[in-house]
């Protein structure tokens, strides 16, 4: 399985997946997670972190276990209101749903939480417009497109570092 955390994974985190029999295959740095091999029965007790019950969520949505997923996604956003990425999901995909008014409040916290994230803003932008709240949609439009021209004049300077 892949399981990926908030941040980098620490000891503490390979610690717990020892501890559920299974073990560490690969870092995967770009992703702050990693590759590992564990029981299958263990995946309930690993869920209990809430990065691993986002995680978990994400791939049941990814194969099309919407009813799965957000059980599991209201469950992390009740639980763990500060998880930002469990929050953002949750959100856009009541939003892709058609429940705006239910997707706007977890899309706001999460945007509240995570600040570097345009594609929350994004999201955020298209709730308000379909409530019609055009102010707030177009300040978070330019709030999202911000972001994106910060994020790739970065990745011009990390490229200049690199050849220079």
């Amino acid at each position: 399985v892949i399981i990926q955390y908030k941040g980098s994974p620490g000891q503490r985190h390979r610690d717990h997946i020892r501890r559920e029999r299974g073990r560490v295959k690969r870092d995967l740095s770009l992703i702050d997670g990693v590759s590992a091999s564990v029981p299958a029965d263990a995946l309930k007790d690993l869920s209990d972190d809430p990065d691993v019950e986002y995680n978990l969520a994400y791939a049941l949505l990814q194969t099309s276990q919407k009813d799965r997923a957000m059980a599991l996604l209201r469950e992390v956003t009740t639980s763990h209101p500060e998880h930002s990425q469990a929050q953002y999901q949750f959100g856009k995909t009541l939003l892709e749903d058609g429940h705006v008014e239910e997707a706007l409040p977890h899309l706001e916290i999460a945007a509240k939480l995570d600040h570097s994230s345009d594609y929350v803003n994004y999201q955020l932008q298209v709730a308000y417009r379909r409530l019609g709240r055009t102010e707030d949609a177009d300040n978070e439009l330019k709030i999202y497109r911000d972001i994106k021209a910060s994020k790739r004049e970065k990745a011009v300077d990390r490229i200049r570092d690199k050849k220079g």
